[in-house]
C-alpha cells in the first residue's frame, strides 16, 4: 500500500510529459517538416482516435496498472521511435492508444486514496506540465530526430514504474444511466472548453513559427501556460472553480494571443489558470456525487475532451486555411459561453 501513490503520481507524470509532447511539440515537428495545417490536424486527430479507442478498451475491460505500464509506454516508445522515419497516420493512432491504455488504471489508483489522491493525481499532471515547458523547447533545440529519439527513451524509462492492480468494475448499463442523470451538462461544457484549448495547443505554436520564431520558441512560449497551470492546481481554490468564471478567462485569454507580444504571454497564463482548474473542477464533483465509480464516470465525463482533442486540430486545420488563424481562433473561444450559463461549480465538494 506504501507504494501506490509513488507508482500513479510517476506514471501520471509520464503519461503528461508525453501527451504534451504528442499534442504540443509534435505539430512543430511534423510543420517544420513541411507539412500544411490541414494534414497536421488530420495527424493530431489521429492521435486522438487511438485514445479514443483505447479509453473504451480500459472502460469496458480493467486492466491493472501494471500490466497497462508496460503495454502502453511500449506503444509510446515504439510510435516516437517509428515516427523518425515516416509520418503515416496510424503512428499517431497507435501513439494514442498506447497513452490511454495508463490512464484509467492510474486514475483507479488514485482514487483508492479519497480527496487527496485526486489532488495529488493532478498536482502529478501540472508537475509533469511545468517540466515539461522545459523539456521540450530543449528537445525541439536540439533537432526532432533527437527530440523524437528522447521520447522513445523516456517512455521505455516509465515502463516499469506502473504497481496496482485492477480492482474496478468494468463498464456497465448502469454508469450510462448515473451518467445521463448527473453529467450531461458537465460533458458539454468540458468538450466545448477543450475544443478552444486544444485549438491553442496545435496550432498557435505553429503561428508562432509563421511569424518567425524558431522552432523552440514557439513551444517554449507555452511555459506560463504551464506554470499557471501548475500553480493553480497545487493551490487548488475550490471557491473559484465556477463554469462562468473559467469559459470568461478562457475566451479572454484566448483573444489575448491576437494582440502584439508580450500581450500574448499574459494570455497563455490566464488560459492556463482556466484549464488547471477545469478538470480538477470534473473530478471533484464527480467524486462528490459518485464516489464508488469515480475512475470510470471521470473518464466518461473527460471523454469530452478527447471528442474535442480529435474535432479541434481536424476543424481547426480546415478553419485556419479557410478563415485565417485569428478568424479560426476567435470562433473556437465562444465555444464554451453559452454553456457556461449554466453555472457549474465544484464548492460545497467538503461537505
Amino acid at each position: 500500500m506504501a507504494n501506490r501513490p509513488a507508482g500513479y503520481a510517476v506514471v501520471t507524470f509520464f503519461i503528461r510529459m508525453l501527451s504534451l509532447a504528442a499534442t504540443t511539440a509534435l505539430p512543430i515537428i511534423l510543420h517544420g517538416k513541411g507539412l500544411s495545417d490541414l494534414v497536421l490536424g488530420y495527424c493530431v486527430s489521429a492521435v486522438w482516435v487511438g485514445s479514443g479507442v483505447g479509453t473504451i478498451f480500459t472502460l469496458i475491460k480493467p486492466i491493472s496498472l501494471t500490466k497497462a505500464s508496460w503495454v502502453g509506454f511500449g506503444l509510446v516508445a515504439l510510435s516516437f521511435f517509428l515516427l523518425i522515419f515516416d509520418t503515416d497516420l496510424p503512428l499517431f493512432a497507435l501513439l494514442g492508444f498506447g497513452l490511454s491504455l495508463i490512464e484509467i488504471p492510474a486514475m483507479n489508483e488514485a482514487s483508492r486514496s479519497g480527496q487527496a489522491g485526486i489532488f495529488s493525481y493532478y498536482s502529478s499532471l501540472s508537475l509533469a506540465t511545468l517540466v515539461s515547458s522545459f523539456v521540450m523547447p530543449a528537445l525541439l533545440y536540439l533537432g526532432p530526430v533527437v527530440a523524437l529519439s528522447a521520447l522513445a527513451a523516456m517512455s521505455l524509462l516509465a515502463a516499469p514504474m506502473g504497481r496496482g492492480n485492477a480492482g474496478r468494475r468494468g463498464l456497465s448499463l448502469g454508469h450510462f444511466k448515473v451518467f445521463t442523470r448527473n453529467f450531461v451538462a458537465l460533458f458539454a461544457f468540458t468538450f466545448f472548453s477543450y475544443m478552444g484549448l486544444d485549438f491553442v495547443w496545435t496550432f498557435y505554436g505553429v503561428r508562432l513559427m509563421d511569424l518567425g520564431y524558431p522552432e523552440w520558441e514557439s513551444q517554449a512560449a507555452f511555459f506560463l501556460l504551464f506554470l499557471s497551470s501548475f500553480v493553480v492546481r497545487w493551490v487548488h481554490p475550490i471557491r473559484a472553480m465556477d463554469a462562468r468564471l473559467l469559459a470568461f478567462l478562457s475566451f479572454v485569454s484566448m483573444v489575448m494571443l491576437l494582440l502584439p507580444m508580450p500581450i500574448p504571454l499574459l494570455g497563455l497564463s490566464l488560459l492556463g489558470l482556466s484549464h488547471g482548474l477545469l478538470p480538477v473542477m470534473i473530478a471533484l464533483r464527480v467524486a462528490k456525487e459518485s464516489p464508488e465509480d469515480f475512475a470510470t464516470l471521470n473518464v466518461m465525463v473527460l471523454s469530452s475532451s478527447g471528442f474535442a482533442s480529435f474535432l479541434a486540430p481536424l476543424i481547426g486545420g480546415s478553419a485556419v486555411v479557410a478563415l485565417g488563424f485569428p478568424l479560426a481562433l476567435i470562433a473556437f473561444s465562444v465555444m464554451s459561453l453559452p454553456m457556461a450559463a449554466s453555472g457549474l461549480r465544484a464548492d460545497a465538494i467538503e461537505g
